[in-house]
C-alpha cells in the first residue's frame, strides 16, 4: 500500500526494479496476495535502536541532547533518540525562572539523568546538578537581622517575594510591608522595584526566608536616629515615638 512506503511520491515508477526490505503483514492464501510494509520495518528497527541507547543511558550521567519541545510544565530533550523530560522545578533555583524564554526547539544541551523508567523508557532529566546551588552561598553570607536589598520578584495576595540573591528569594508579608493598612501588597510595590527588608528568619530545611520591610526601616533610619541622639540606656517607648515620627515627617516630605 501507498501509506506503507516510507517515500513522499505519488508517482512509484521510479522503484520498479529497485530492492527494498519490508516486512510482512498479512498473508492471505485464498486470494494469493501478501501485504506487506516498508514504514513498519523502519520503524521496528528505529524502536531497536532506541532501546539499545535507552540502556546505554545511565542516572549520575550527564549527557548532551537537543530539546525538541517547550512545553509550560517543562522541556522536552532528545538523547540520540531517546526522549527525556526536564521538568521547570529541576531547571533552576530561581523561583520564577522562564524556561520559555530561555529555551527553544532545537537548542544543545547538557543534562543530567535523575532516574529512568525501563517499563515506560522514560527519562528524567535536570539541570540542577550541573550549577551551584545558591542556598550555600546565601548561608554563607547571610543571617538574621541582615538587611538586604533586591528587586521584588512577584507579588501575591498575602505578599512579595523579594530576590536577595539570584536563586534565592526572601517571602515578605503584606503585614510587614507598611505601617499603613493595605488592601493589597501592589499598593506599596510593584515588580521589579528595589526594596530594603530585614532577615527575619531563616528556614533551612524548607529553604524559606521571612523578610520585614518594616523593620528595615526601623533598623536603617529611625533606630540610627534615636541611638546616636541618646547616650547610656535606650528607651524602647521613647524609640518608637522617634520612629512614628521620622515616618511622619518622610510622608509630608514626599508631599
Amino acid at each position: 500500500p501507498q501509506s506503507q512506503i516510507d517515500a513522499q511520491k505519488t508517482d512509484f515508477s521510479s522503484l520498479v526494479g529497485t530492492k527494498i526490505q519490508v516486512l510482512i503483514r498479512e498473508v492471505e492464501p485464498r486470494q494469493g496476495r501478501v501485504v506487506v510494509s516498508q514504514t513498519a520495518l523502519l520503524e521496528k528497527e528505529r524502536e531497536e535502536r532506541r532501546r539499545k541507547r535507552f540502556e546505554e543511558i545511565q542516572p549520575g550521567q550527564i549527557y548532551e541532547g537537543t530539546v525538541t519541545r517547550v512545553l509550560g510544565y517543562g522541556v522536552f530533550v532528545d538523547l540520540d533518540g531517546v526522549e527525556g523530560l526536564l521538568h521547570r522545578s529541576e531547571m533552576s533555583y530561581e523561583r520564577f525562572f522562564d524556561h520559555k524564554k530561555q529555551y527553544h526547539s532545537g537548542d544543545r544541551i547538557k543534562v543530567y539523568v535523575l532516574s529512568k523508567d525501563a517499563e515506560n523508557m522514560r527519562l528524567q532529566l535536570s539541570l540542577k546538578p550541573l550549577i551551584t546551588d545558591p542556598w550555600e552561598e546565601f548561608l554563607k553570607k547571610f543571617s538574621v537581622g541582615d538587611i538586604i536589598k533586591g528587586p521584588v520578584r512577584n507579588i501575591i495576595e498575602s505578599g512579595i517575594f523579594v530576590q536577595i540573591i539570584p536563586g534565592v528569594e526572601g517571602f515578605v508579608h503584606i503585614s510587614d510591608l507598611s505601617d499603613r493598612p493595605l488592601k493589597h501588597p501592589s499598593d506599596a510595590v510593584s515588580i521589579g522595584k528595589e526594596i530594603s527588608a530585614k532577615i527575619v528568619e531563616i528556614h533551612r530545611e524548607s529553604r524559606k526566608v521571612r523578610l520585614s520591610k518594616k523593620a528595615a526601616e526601623y533598623t536603617s533610619e529611625a533606630w540610627k536616629e534615636y541611638t546616636e541622639s541618646v547616650e547610656g540606656k535606650v528607651l524602647l517607648g521613647e524609640f518608637f515615638k522617634r520612629a512614628d515620627d521620622s515616618r511622619r515627617n518622610r510622608r509630608n516630605r514626599k508631599r
